[in-house]
């Protein structure tokens, strides 16, 4: 799967769970990720769990379009520009949802992967700590304490 976010604000739930965290959290749109710099893109809601997808320039608009067999929607005139999926990310958000809850967090990747969508799985603690990537890569130090 794509890269993995593991940052306590966007990424990991600190209690364990499987809630993923937003910066906004408590807000109405605590379960959205837009910036308009970035172009529409955020967590969907998948069978077990959250994904991270994103789509910054309109050529990943298109292989995401292909990614989830929607090529009307990367043909759409209404859609073709960041500054249009912006205005309707919300719509598009609610779209893509539909898909994403149908699959699994490792299937809606690896369709993501297929097309080169930047994605990644959101991690609960217990799944941070048991990843063999961060394991094999010295992530975590134990410490002494005194």
């Amino acid at each position: 799967m794509g890269g993995r976010l593991h940052d306590g604000d966007h990424g990991v739930d600190p209690g364990g769970g499987n809630r993923p965290l937003d910066h906004r959290q408590g807000t109405p749109d605590a379960h959205r990720l837009h910036e308009p710099s970035r172009g529409a893109h955020g967590r969907l809601k998948c069978k077990d769990g959250y994904i991270i997808i994103a789509t910054v320039g309109d050529e990943h608009w298109q292989r995401f379009c292909r990614a989830v067999n929607r090529p009307d929607w990367g043909a759409d005139p209404a859609l073709q520009t960041k500054a249009q999926r912006w205005a309707k990310k919300y719509e598009i958000q609610e779209m893509v949802e539909k898909i994403t809850a149908q699959y699994t967090i490792k299937e809606v990747g690896e369709m993501m992967d297929k097309e080169r969508v930047a994605n990644s799985p959101i991690l609960n603690i217990q799944q941070v700590v048991d990843d063999p990537h961060l394991k094999e890569r010295g992530y975590f130090e134990e410490l002494s304490i005194r």
